[in-house]
């Protein structure tokens, strides 16, 4: 058995985070359940559908999910939380999995839960004042879980950054992301102009439609960019994203949460 990883200690790490965020627990989910409930009570009262419920299910999923990573590791940053962090009987990693899962697979289970029971008891009260209703919200559906698993494997990002960033760590992290957003989408633009160069006549301006011009290869610009280029960006995106990503900030979480508490 290795003792370097314990799960029973990741259990009781969990307990111990989850004791320490009592209260921030009961009136955050408090807060959740208030809004399902009353969106239920006013999509039955305006006649609208359930897309609504799902459409704040996921905002309020992923919002209040980086959020709430990007403050998972403060009170090590904490001058008088920091201590007791330190005194916490487990390894790193030990920490970053309880944290890690609590801020995850935890958060979308619990918000899972809260949102079905507010919206079922918004149900129930919309039965005797109104005639219609939307349907119980229900996390069914291919596209939901689509942006469910991208919470999940974008959600490290934040952890890191609650590890990196002594304050503010949300705000940081997301104009991080804008910036390397913006950078890649520059390259990307780069790129593009050096691959169609013969067609451009000036810096960005061309002969033509892209439907319209012809390169080299027999092909015009639109079928070369849609049988050629489309799929290997297709291919690029889905190994950053479900890939490359999480395993680096995961990694990297844990090397600099080590770090950290050097």
């Amino acid at each position: 058995m290795a003792t370097w990883f314990s799960f029973r200690r990741v259990g009781l790490l969990m307990r111990d985070y989850l004791a320490m965020q009592k209260k921030s627990l009961i009136t955050g989910f408090a807060a959740i359940a208030g809004i399902g409930f009353g969106a239920f009570l006013i999509t039955s009262a305006s006649g609208g559908d359930a897309l609504v419920l799902r459409t704040m299910f996921l905002n309020i999923l992923l919002i209040g999910g980086y959020v709430s990573a990007s403050v998972s590791f403060t009170d090590l940053h904490d001058g008088k939380t920091g201590v007791h962090y330190l005194m916490l009987p487990g390894s790193s990693l030990e920490k970053y999995v309880s944290r890690l899962l609590l801020t995850s697979v935890g958060w979308v289970a619990a918000t899972i839960a809260t949102f079905v029971a507010a919206t079922s008891l918004g149900a129930v009260v919309s039965g005797i004042f109104f005639e219609t209703r939307p349907d119980v919200f229900l996390p069914t559906g291919r596209a939901l879980w689509i942006s469910i698993a991208t919470f999940l494997v974008t959600q490290p990002i934040f952890v890191f950054g609650s590890i990196y960033f002594r304050k503010v760590a949300f705000l940081k992290i997301t104009l991080s992301a804008m910036a390397v957003a913006f950078s890649l989408a520059i390259l990307y633009l780069i790129a593009a102009r050096l691959l169609f160069a013969p067609a451009f006549t000036g810096l960005f301006e061309t002969a033509g439609d892209a439907g319209d011009i012809v390169l080299g290869n027999g092909m015009t610009m639109e079928e070369f960019a849609v049988a050629k280029l489309v799929p290997v960006m297709t291919t690029v995106q889905r190994t950053l994203t479900w890939v490359l990503v999480p395993v680096f900030f995961l990694v990297a979480g844990v090397l600099r949460l080590r770090e950290t508490e050097v």
